[in-house]
């Protein structure tokens, strides 16, 4: 029986298996706009940070922020 939008399978993974899953789902973010978006790749670039460069979840805290202006 499904229950709307509860996930059961994602909502009740235990803590490894969830960061896991984290990292995986923000390595491909990362890469995916690093590949196709120029502002965020300046960003990266300035930065010198890379895609392949995201190896924990730690490494958010050194990805480039961007407010609207970026895109204006």
């Amino acid at each position: 029986m499904k229950h709307g939008f509860f996930q059961h399978d994602l909502e009740t993974l235990d803590r490894e298996a969830l960061a896991k899953l984290q990292l995986e789902r923000l390595q491909r973010i990362v890469r995916r706009v690093y590949e196709r978006n120029r502002v965020y790749r300046e960003k990266f670039d300035a930065l010198a940070v890379r895609p392949d460069d995201v190896r924990s979840l730690a490494d958010l805290t050194r990805l480039p922020t961007l407010d609207k202006s970026a895109f204006r």
